[in-house]
């Protein structure tokens, strides 16, 4: 890896009318989604809210999916707190992970699906040797 490498950022965007309510047992992908090349590993994941969050009990995850479907790898957690208000910006629990292939982003609520919500999610990563 270089001496500085350089940091990248891509977006993605959950917006409940367009999204669905979420899922508590799959992911749902997100219509609004960057990609995500492979060998990015994670460094931070914010997200920032437009329009908060209603139900999604106990929080939401988020996932990188790869584009042919061979699986994900989880991204960052957020709580409920995170999300419920206008104007909230909040750094997720990264989980330091690294993109095994090309992926776009989904989410996954913990346990109970959204009523509502708008977030932008900006992920910053460096690209692996």
């Amino acid at each position: 890896m270089a001496k500085n490498p350089k940091i990248h950022t891509v977006t993605c965007k959950y917006v409940n009318g367009t999204d669905g309510d979420g899922s508590t047992s799959a992911t749902t992908a997100l219509a609004d989604s960057g990609k995500i090349p492979m060998g990015a590993s994670i460094l931070r994941a914010t997200v920032l809210t437009k329009v908060a969050i209603a139900g999604a009990g106990g929080g939401l995850l988020l996932y990188a999916e790869g584009t042919d479907g061979s699986g994900s790898v989880l991204v960052s957690t957020y709580a409920v707190g995170d999300t419920n208000a206008i104007g909230d910006v909040a750094a997720g629990a990264v989980t330091g992970a690294t993109i095994t292939e090309e992926s776009d982003f989904a989410i996954k609520m913990v346990s109970a699906v959204a009523t509502a919500g708008d977030l932008t999610f900006v992920i910053e990563y460096i690209m692996g040797n």
